[in-house]
């Protein structure tokens, strides 16, 4: 393997030690050198000192962390500063991968190994690998925050980097931060993902990521129109149906993570929304926009059903008018078992300690207002979510 750098730790000699650790020091030195290596060298005041050589041990390894691989021999030394050089090196964060390499073979009287007998063991570990499998778990049970707070810990470059930045990626779409999500996957992680999806620990977070690519284009696109009309922009554009259908499977996506932490209440909440998104690219589609509605545009009869109906014009459309303006514009929307589904939504959402009620949603009906939500937003729509929710779905 290349090695581009040499680090040496050594203690301060003992009295009478032959050959003096100085010398030995001067000897790598020279030897590296002449091969056109760098070396930097970290002394050990007190090398029985378990805390001294901790201390210059991490500082060195600290010195390692972007390193693509870093090889730990631990055979010299004394025993405190072999077991603290190993403490160091499993404790650190490095990037690349970690090579613990031990000289073993026949000594001689000195308790030196002789050349020739030299038998070099080595084995591979590393505390990024570690955290690296915790994140991923994490991420599998929907634990985005936690697995946010962990990636921190990693370094910023090689796969680690990769898995650091996409934990970032989904914890920000997991709170429908979209932009920025959709943002760092197109310009850090697409690529990247790619040549990671047959990585042995890494491959389901690079699936996700380039399954995401494709509707992180669409929400890129559509998001600003979105956030002009509902602050009342009247020159907007009106988005594109695939992606307000996007966000609606997305949204009962994300209720179903929700039920994956245990959740319950949370993942009705963003079912209830589900169903007002649906309403909103409905409605959107029919040229109307849902935060101020130009109701002089609208075809008389529709607005003399839907006014007969409501009893007023609202400023805006919530989800009962909207489905009350879509029914006065195309004709029956919702059956009656459906309406009935809409009705358990709505009651459940509103008796909700995070609404305006003290009830506690249990995960069976939790479960089964999704389910509701899914084909409520169906029939709204007209389009399979099923499928689309494949598109923005994250770990399987």
């Amino acid at each position: 393997d290349e090695v581009n750098e040499v680090f040496l730790i050594y203690g301060r000699p003992f009295e009478g030690q032959t050959p003096s650790p100085f010398e030995v020091a001067y000897e790598v030195n020279r030897f590296s050198q002449e091969r056109g290596l760098s070396v930097r060298t970290f002394e050990v005041p007190e090398p029985e000192d378990f805390n001294l050589c901790l201390e210059v041990s991490k500082e060195a390894l600290e010195a390692t962390r972007e390193s693509g691989m870093v090889v730990v021999n631990y055979t010299g030394g004394t025993k405190s500063l072999s077991a603290a050089l190993a403490h160091a090196a499993l404790s650190t964060e490095i990037a690349g991968e970690l090579i613990f390499e031990y000289v073993g073979g026949k000594r001689d009287e000195n308790g030196r190994v002789i050349g020739r007998e030299m038998k070099i063991k080595r084995i591979s570990n590393t505390l990024t690998a570690e955290i690296s499998h915790n994140i991923v778990n994490l991420l599998r049970e929907a634990n985005y925050a936690v697995a946010f707070y962990l990636s921190e810990r990693l370094p910023k470059t090689g796969w680690a980097g990769f898995l650091k930045r996409a934990t970032e990626a989904l914890w920000l779409w997991d709170n429908f931060d979209y932009q920025s999500a959709t943002a760092t996957i197109r310009d850090e992680l697409q690529q990247t993902a790619q040549t990671l999806l047959d990585h042995d620990l890494l491959s389901p977070v690079a699936e996700t990521i380039v399954r995401l690519a494709s509707p992180s284009r669409v929400l890129r696109k559509n998001l600003p129109l979105l956030k002009r009309l509902s602050s009342g922009d009247k020159n907007a554009d009106l988005p594109e149906q695939e992606a307000m259908a996007l966000i609606c499977a997305d949204t009962i996506e994300n209720a179903r993570r929700r039920m994956r932490q245990g959740r319950s209440t949370d993942s009705v909440l963003r079912a209830y929304r589900a169903v007002e998104v649906a309403v909103q690219g409905r409605v959107m589609s029919m040229g109307i926009n849902p935060w101020l509605p130009d109701w002089e545009a609208i075809d008389p009869e529709a607005k003399g059903r839907f006014q007969r109906k409501m009893g007023y014009l609202p400023k805006d459309i919530s989800l009962s008018s909207g489905i009350c303006l879509i029914e006065s514009i195309s004709g029956r929307t919702l059956n009656e078992e459906e309406n009935d589904m809409l009705k358990d939504l709505q009651r459940s959402r509103n008796m909700s300690y995070l609404e305006h009620g003290y009830v506690r949603l249990d995960g069976e009906k939790a479960e089964k207002l999704i389910s509701y939500a899914q084909t409520l937003a169906e029939t709204i729509l007209k389009v399979d979510l099923k499928e689309l929710g494949e598109k923005v779905r994250h770990l399987c």
